[in-house]
């Protein structure tokens, strides 16, 4: 595009390297932004008297709040830094609207809308010299250029003078290969660009829909935090460099339509080689029919009887996943269980409906298999239903039994070789028994066989206190052990001291279950150990910390988990993990 200013006679066209980036007056303006204001001068005038534009022009003072910005009128953006200037200037929207704004201007009309298109001759191509290398390109640029270290040049050992093949190995980048012109426009690519940062923020997922100006203004603050944006700063010795005659010769004679998918799936013909005619050989019969007419076909009957024996090994498959499964309902094994269940079910069901009713003998045989079979299936599922509850209905026996003995301790009060110690103490001993052969497969049960196993401790301990006995629990999985020698007593503040571990362990069981769940419900973007990590810092600073330093002057055997604290700490991580980390459910 040339635009000429009004009042001047000599032709001035735009162009970034000369510093000509507009022609006239009204079409972009420079702008000294200080805090919340700032005073413009129009871009022609300051083109006229600072011919060069430093990189650092529009660099941010923070401590004066202070910056520099390019303004552009007719497209109304900003730009804040010399490099996204240039590309903006001589791009077809910008041009677009500084040609209207001339045609104002000079009171020209404008084009009408069904104006044939003008067909411009594209200028030849100037020719390239390959034998420059990628580093000496780079060299006279100061655009943002990232991920030189995953750049291999190849030399050909034999002759020096052969011009550099380069590859690029950055995932996403597809093995682009080339010489030193098409390796420098792909490591200028916005897609280049695009997966280096995804490399360097993994877990931002906004990098995948960043149009090509933000690419460029990210890339470039990259590059200018990192202090390799300038041509001299740049590390140059990241390219790696290799001297291996058999890989530069297949580089050098490779397609021009090669690609990696092409190389993985052994595609070999390319637009270099014709097909050339296709010739097809004759193909064989699929039958032979002299070896065929000798072969006896099967009946009817023997038929249902192959139909029926399939049937029958599948339903025994299925039978056999049953017995073998040791999950809970809702999980992956049992929902392959269902599965296989299902399938067979919906396979009889519509072959019972095809099977014609007043048929032969054959169809019978198969009608009352099928029923059969289904009868099977629905006893496999209920067997099934029952297993997947297995341990759910162990859970609550257990809960309910721990919970009535604990109700029951309040009241208790007896001695040794009394009718009521006996009693209790046999049935502690049942349940600690049931507790230690409880082996639950899901690791929410194993949690809650922990949490049993304490509660379990705590009610030994209140038995041996409300009994007066010296006898003292050897471990917390079995009745204490008869007849051993009685133990010191403990002053009190090692009891208060004991009480504090009990009740907190206890009481940060039950928060470490409810922030685990909220965090799981609430919080997005996250992997499971990160989720575990957010836990353990919100249970550990957040809450255990104030819960204990409240209930320090206190006894510890108050300190409960009750649904008053566990409604007061929902609702504080509801507002807690929302105003964190801005995402809830």
């Amino acid at each position: 595009m040339a635009l000429r200013r009004v009042g001047e006679t000599e032709e001035m066209k735009v162009d970034p390297a000369k510093g000509i980036y507009v022609e006239m007056e009204g079409i972009m303006e420079v702008r000294y932004c200080e805090y919340d204001d700032y005073e413009a001068e129009d871009f022609f005038h300051f083109q006229k008297v600072n011919s060069h534009i430093p990189d650092d022009f529009c660099h941010k003072d923070r401590e004066e709040q202070r910056q520099n910005i390019f303004f552009c009128l007719v497209c109304n953006c900003d730009l804040k830094s010399i490099i996204p200037l240039r590309d903006h200037v001589m791009g077809a929207k910008h041009i677009r609207k500084a040609l209207e704004k001339k045609r104002q201007v000079l009171g020209l009309l404008a084009d009408p809308q069904n104006k044939p298109k003008v067909k411009k001759q594209k200028p030849p191509k100037g020719r390239v010299n390959v034998s420059l290398t990628l580093e000496a390109r780079l060299r006279d640029m100061d655009d943002p250029v990232l991920g030189l270290n995953a750049i291999t040049e190849y030399r050909n050992g034999d002759g020096r003078r052969d011009p550099p093949w380069y590859t690029c190995s950055q995932e996403g980048c597809k093995s682009a290969w080339g010489n030193s012109d098409d390796m420098l426009n792909h490591v200028k690519n916005h897609k280049h660009q695009r997966n280096f940062l995804k490399l360097i923020y993994p877990e931002d997922p906004r990098i995948d829909s960043l149009n090509k100006n933000e690419l460029i203004e990210k890339a470039l603050t990259y590059a200018t935090d990192h202090n390799c944006l300038l041509a001299e700063d740049r590390d140059y010795d990241s390219i790696q460099s290799q001297k291996d005659p058999a890989l530069y010769k297949k580089l050098s004679t490779r397609p021009q339509d090669w690609s990696e998918d092409k190389e993985r799936l052994g595609v070999t013909n390319t637009n270099c080689i014709p097909i050339g005619p296709r010739k097809r050989a004759a193909s064989p019969p699929l039958f032979d029919e002299a070896s065929w007419r000798s072969t006896p076909f099967l009946t009817d009957t023997q038929l249902v009887q192959e139909s029926i024996a399939d049937h029958q090994e599948g339903v025994g498959s299925v039978r056999q996943q049953v017995a073998r499964f040791k999950g809970s309902t809702g999980d992956q094994e049992y929902m392959a269980c269902q599965d296989s269940i299902s399938f067979y079910r919906e396979l009889f069901e519509i072959e019972l409906q095809e099977i014609p009713r007043n048929g032969t003998q054959a169809d019978r045989d198969l009608l009352l298999a099928d029923q059969a079979l289904l009868k099977d299936l629905r006893e496999l599922e209920k067997e099934l239903a029952h297993k997947g509850e297995r341990e759910v209905m162990e859970v609550k026996q257990i809960n309910n039994s721990l919970a009535q003995l604990e109700q029951e301790m309040e009241l208790y009060s007896s001695e040794p070789g009394q009718r009521a110690y006996t009693t209790y103490k046999e049935r502690l001993s049942v349940l600690s028994d049931e507790l230690n052969t409880f082996n639950p497969e899901q690791e929410g049960y194993r949690a809650k066989k922990v949490e049993f196993k304490t509660r379990m401790s705590v009610l030994w301990r209140s038995f041996e206190a409300r009994s007066e006995s010296d006898v003292v629990v050897e471990s917390v999985h079995t009745p204490p052990a008869t007849g051993s020698e009685p133990r010191p007593r403990k002053t009190s503040a090692q009891r208060r001291q004991e009480d504090r571990v009990l009740y907190t362990g206890l009481f940060k069981a039950e928060v470490v279950e409810l922030v685990a769940g909220e965090v799981k419900a609430r919080v997005r973007g996250y992997s499971d150990d990160q989720m575990k990590n957010i836990t353990i810092k919100i249970v550990q600073e957040k809450i255990m910390n104030a819960e204990i330093e409240a209930h320090k002057e206190l006894s510890w055997d108050t300190f409960r988990f009750t649904d008053s604290v566990r409604g007061r700490i929902r609702n504080w991580l509801e507002i807690y993990l929302k105003a964190k980390y801005g995402q809830t459910s």
